[in-house]
């Protein structure tokens, strides 16, 4: 059955379909102006019913007032309302923001949390029960425009009492200077402030975004993540940590594009190097303006000392990849947590691996503004998979479940002049009738390299310390000069069909690139091992 795989696979060869993730549920805004899944977050299981649940945001809904907006807690077992928020004054942009605020009550419930900061009529925070919709706290902004409650974030029990938080960005906040904004964190149990926490420079917009970003200094308490839109001398922009126990700062992890265009979200990454620290990912989305060609990324950075693991990047052109980033959870099964990376400019989102920067799975939309807000929104239907939801700010939201089968990686290449191996990834839905696709990254650009394709795992040892991993070679696939220029720059995607009568069986996949710069004048990859389901 392997060979005849094998055989398949090989004839199937290169396809052209995008990546079929497949949608469990899809909900379509009343109209586009309502702006509905322009803000998403992970509740919990808020009914009890054993399944989590999600809060979808719609700030221009008008079922209360014009432009009132609205927040929707929906059910994750059938999709179903559970309850729906709206705003009654004109303009007050309910639901610009949502977020799982954790169980503030301590009920045994998961509640929600709703910011409504982009306008004066808004300029406030609530939180509200999971279990029966009842609002538990209010919050309101420090001035009418400082945009309290443009950014909510659930941030776990950060001053021990039992009873979860919650965090509030006010991006405009004017109190320590102009436009310098802030950041507060408030009780679950009382409403009380807890830590007020404040940019460095006028217009920095500080608490554009906001999170809750795991234990990032080891210290048994989540930390909390703050994100500064602009910066300038000794204040830079990107993302910042502060200990959830006492406020002090931890670390910075500064953008590296031009101020006028600045990052644009933060989240925890779960603990990419296993070091007891948890991560944190920082989206840089590019220019509004869309000038040159800067595709945007989403860099990975260090909880133990704040430097780039992974500087995750979009495809060319004006994608604006790292507009919304979140926490996957761990959608590949490999035990490390996983990020989701929305890029309007290109109506994509991206689930990639932290362990090595990756993708795990592409989700495209018609648009516009396809991946305007993503989260990771747990197994909803618990069938072991962890599923996750992308917005369009034109009104739909869309949780798309895991893919069945498995790629697995063995072996190491052998490097390259730049000393450092080419890498080959396998991603996609490895299911019968879908798409599969192998990255060859890290290889030397403008070079010819090609994939072989075998049926099972072999160890042949080749000039150059190099190793052929795939043992007996059936198929051989040319890509041709690998995009990018130099070494260690070219990368490539190879698509292939899966073969409907694959079910079951396996293959095995390996990467050489020509190299000029070594004595054998090539180097090869480690190898990737995919099981169809």
């Amino acid at each position: 059955m392997q060979i005849a795989f094998a055989t398949a696979f090989a004839a199937a060869g290169l396809a052209c379909a995008a990546t079929a993730q497949h949608p469990l549920y899809t909900f379509p805004g009343h109209a586009p102006t309502d702006q509905f899944g322009s803000a998403l977050g992970r509740v919990g299981d808020a009914n009890g019913d054993g399944f989590p649940d999600f809060v979808v945001g719609a700030p221009g809904d008008d079922g209360g007032a014009l432009d009132g907006g609205a927040a929707f807690l929906q059910s994750g077992k059938d999709a179903s309302q559970l309850a729906v928020r709206f705003g009654t004054q004109p303009n007050e942009r309910v639901g610009y923001a949502v977020d799982g605020a954790g169980d503030v009550d301590g009920d045994g419930s998961a509640d929600w949390i709703v910011g409504c900061g982009l306008s004066a009529s808004g300029n406030a925070a609530r939180v509200y029960s999971g279990a029966t919709g009842a609002l538990l706290h209010e919050w309101t902004g420090p001035a009418p425009l400082s945009y309290f409650g443009s950014s909510v974030a659930g941030c776990g029990d950060v001053d021990g009492d039992g009873f979860d938080d919650v965090i509030v960005g006010a991006r405009h906040d004017d109190a320590q200077s102009l436009g310098v904004g802030s950041a507060i964190v408030y009780s679950g149990a009382t409403g009380g402030v807890l830590l007020t926490l404040s940019g460095c420079m006028p217009g920095s917009g500080f608490g554009i975004s906001v999170d809750g970003v795991g234990d990032v200094d080891a210290d048994g308490v989540v930390d909390l993540g703050v994100l500064s839109r602009l910066g300038g001398p000794g204040c830079p922009a990107g993302g910042w940590a502060y200990s959830g126990r006492t406020g002090v700062a931890l670390l910075a992890f500064p953008s590296t594009v031009p101020v006028t265009q600045g990052p644009r979200g933060i989240s925890g990454a779960g603990d990419a190097d296993s070091d007891g620290h948890a991560d944190v990912v920082v989206g840089n989305a590019g220019s509004e303006l869309c000038g040159g060609s800067m595709p945007g990324s989403a860099r990975v950075c260090s909880g133990s000392n704040g430097g780039l693991m992974h500087d995750l990047k979009g495809e060319p052109g004006c994608t604006w990849f790292g507009f919304s980033v979140d926490e996957a959870g761990d959608v590949d099964g490999d035990g490390f947590d996983d990020v989701i990376v929305g890029a309007i400019g290109g109506n994509y989102a991206d689930v990639k691996t932290i362990r090595y920067g990756d993708t795990i799975y592409r989700v495209s939309g018609s648009g516009p503004f396809f991946g305007y807000a993503v989260a990771g929104v747990g197994d909803l239907d618990l069938d072991g998979r962890i599923d996750f939801a992308v917005g369009e700010r034109a009104g739909t939201a869309t949780v798309f479940t895991g893919c069945g089968g498995d790629f697995s990686v063995w072996g190491g290449g052998c490097a390259c002049t730049h000393h450092v191996p080419p890498r080959l990834w396998g991603w996609g839905c490895a299911e019968t009738g879908e798409t599969v696709y192998y990255t060859i990254n890290k290889g030397f650009g403008g070079a010819p390299a090609f994939l072989l394709l075998g049926i099972g795992q072999g160890v042949l040892p080749l000039a150059g310390g190099c190793t052929l991993h795939i043992a007996p070679v059936v198929g051989v696939f040319p890509t041709g000069p690998l995009p990018g220029v130099g070494p260690a720059e070219g990368k490539f995607t190879y698509p292939f069909s899966v073969p409907t009568t694959a079910a079951g069986a396996s293959a095995t996949m390996q990467a050489f690139v020509y190299d000029p710069g070594v004595p054998q004048q090539y180097c090869a990859s480690n190898g990737v091992k995919v099981t169809i389901q």
